[in-house]
């Protein structure tokens, strides 16, 4: 970090602070750390009980608060042992259903939502059953399950909202902010554009469809601010980051262009983060994994606040181009290492100096928030994660030194 990007030695802000000032490209102490704080810079049950084990924590079975991707809840004993920055909500769930124990193919033993059924399938593979519709399914021996939809037109149901729903994570929001001085991130049930469907993608481009696909993508906005009107009534002032999630890229580039996503995509999804804005001081955090330096622009336009992953191995997403054309317009959050590669093949050594590298460059200038660019899977060591985030610790340590 520049020492323009930090506060003077003295001054230490907690955590929620620190990721307010660093989202908002003001001077702060150190680099915020998130692990956990969204269902995409999370860990898998796996993880979470090996960096448990490896710190010397109490073992109990991992709340998966994303059942699909079969993601864990960071308990607050780990976060805390980690000086982790955030703090995560989820709608629904468990905390609305209750916990039933499940004993993933691996034998690890995890707690599911309670209005979620397991069933094995003949071939010792298993089916996720949610109101008696298979949502998902994992393959013999698999450690998570594939999605079964990919709709081509996607739309929202305001009245998932219940007020059941609204008034459990009112109160959840409410304990977060007033029990924990941690950055409170509200995980969405929206999405912002379709690239998963090639149905999808072709419409966008094909005369005879480009008018059905503003139909339907204005009708899609309108039923998704619908849900951010009572969500936004709900959580009020206590949530700091709402997460939305779009998948934009390829390994090797942005699934469209940028002046077809300026053409189709961003005169209707615009509307979602202005109306956050309108609304709250909520910063709108856009998920969206492989090559968008070409799109961070009209990501821009468009009013996101902060880009996630920046997938460090996806073409065209080096460190130090992202930072000198976006530095300061966008936060980054994430990007602090490849999470497929190095993170689960390298030594702690070669861990360390990734992470060394791509912080040179992200907290170069205030706006940055360190996370792993993917969620972290079961063949990830306990110890290389460790490494990398005490060399975050140690990178701001040597920043104020100097």
């Amino acid at each position: 970090m520049r020492p323009e990007a930090l506060l003077s030695k003295g001054d230490r802000l907690n955590s929620r602070s620190r990721v307010l000032a660093a989202l908002k490209h003001e001077p702060h102490d150190r680099i915020p750390v998130d692990l956990g704080g969204t269902v995409v810079t999370g860990i898998c049950p796996q993880v979470h009980d090996a960096l448990r084990r490896e710190l010397g924590l109490r073992i109990t079975p991992s709340k998966v608060i994303e059942p699909v991707t079969i993601v864990a809840e960071v308990e607050a004993p780990l976060r805390k042992a980690l000086e982790i920055d955030t703090i995560t909500l989820c709608l629904e769930g468990g905390s609305l259903h209750g916990w039933q124990p499940w004993k993933m193919s691996d034998g690890t033993e995890v707690q599911l939502s309670s209005d979620l059924d397991v069933k094995e399938r003949g071939d010792g593979g298993w089916n996720l059953i949610r109101a008696g519709k298979t949502i998902g399914t994992m393959p013999p021996g698999g450690l998570y399950f594939d999605e079964l939809e990919y709709v081509k037109w996607r739309d929202y149901d305001p009245g998932a909202l219940t007020d059941e729903v609204l008034k459990d994570i009112e109160i959840r929001a409410r304990f977060c902010k007033e029990e924990t001085d941690l950055a409170v991130v509200l995980n969405t049930p929206f999405s912002i554009f379709n690239g998963t469907n090639p149905e999808f993608l072709c419409a966008l481009m094909i005369d005879d469809e480009k008018q059905e696909a503003h139909d339907r993508m204005n009708t899609w906005v309108d039923h998704t601010i619908e849900g951010l009107r009572l969500l936004l009534d709900a959580v009020s002032d206590n949530v700091s980051v709402m997460v939305f999630s779009g998948d934009a890229g390829t390994q090797r580039a942005p699934i469209i262009s940028p002046d077809l996503y300026r053409e189709m995509i961003l005169p209707h999804f615009r509307r979602v983060p202005e109306f956050v804005h309108k609304n709250s001081d909520i910063h709108f955090f856009l998920h969206t994994c492989g090559s968008v330096y070409r799109l961070m622009e009209p990501f821009i336009e468009e009013g996101v606040d902060i880009l996630n992953p920046l997938q460090v191995s996806a073409a065209e997403m080096e460190a130090e181009r992202i930072v000198s054309e976006f530095g300061g317009r966008i936060a980054f959050w994430g990007g602090g290492i490849d999470a497929q590669h190095t993170l689960v093949e390298g030594t702690e050594e070669q861990v360390r100096a990734k992470v060394r590298n791509q912080l040179s460059q992200y907290a170069s200038i205030p706006g940055y928030v360190f996370a792993f660019d993917h969620n972290l899977q079961a063949d990830v060591p306990a110890g290389n994660i460790l490494a990398a985030i005490d060399e975050v610790r140690r990178f701001t340590l040597k920043e104020v030194e100097n």
